[in-house]
């Protein structure tokens, strides 16, 4: 699994995969360690969710239709 390592101003921000312990995956950045930014969640189910994330906190979440 390839990292992107990006530093403004002494931010770390990278985009990678994600795993939880409950099956779901999450693809998208990370900011000092935190989920930050657009993420395409999928849970265990296969459903997908768009969700917004500010550092470590979630904004919003939308489920996504299959092929859109």
């Amino acid at each position: 699994m390839a990292r992107r390592f990006n530093t403004r101003k002494g931010v770390v921000l990278f985009q990678q995969r994600f795993y939880s312990k409950s099956g779901e995956i999450f693809f998208g950045h990370f900011k000092y360690g935190w989920r930050h930014g657009e993420f395409l969640c999928i849970d265990v189910a296969g459903t997908r969710y768009s969700e917004t994330w500010d550092d470590g906190v979630l904004i919003d979440q939308k489920r996504v239709e299959a092929g859109h």
